[in-house]
């Protein structure tokens, strides 16, 4: 996938965006004991479709399910 990513956007545009990506992910996992949004979803209330893509490597499928079992009336 890194390759896709720099053929696509360049070798320096990926690297500072992973760095980006990396800081905020630990800051969000260290301030929050890992916990992003689940305890959210529920006050979800506009329709929402839940979309994953076999060969998406990056999201794995099991996320999608809870997505779906978590957000009201979602599809």
């Amino acid at each position: 996938m890194q390759e896709v990513l720099i053929e696509e956007y360049g070798i320096e545009f990926f690297e500072e965006s992973w760095k980006t990506w990396m800081t905020i992910m630990k800051r969000m996992y260290t301030h929050n004991n890992g916990e992003f949004c689940a305890k959210e979803l529920h006050k979800i209330k506009c329709p929402t479709f839940i979309l994953h893509g076999s060969k998406d490597k990056i999201v794995l499928e099991k996320h999608a399910h809870f997505l779906h079992k978590n957000i009201p009336h979602s599809k």
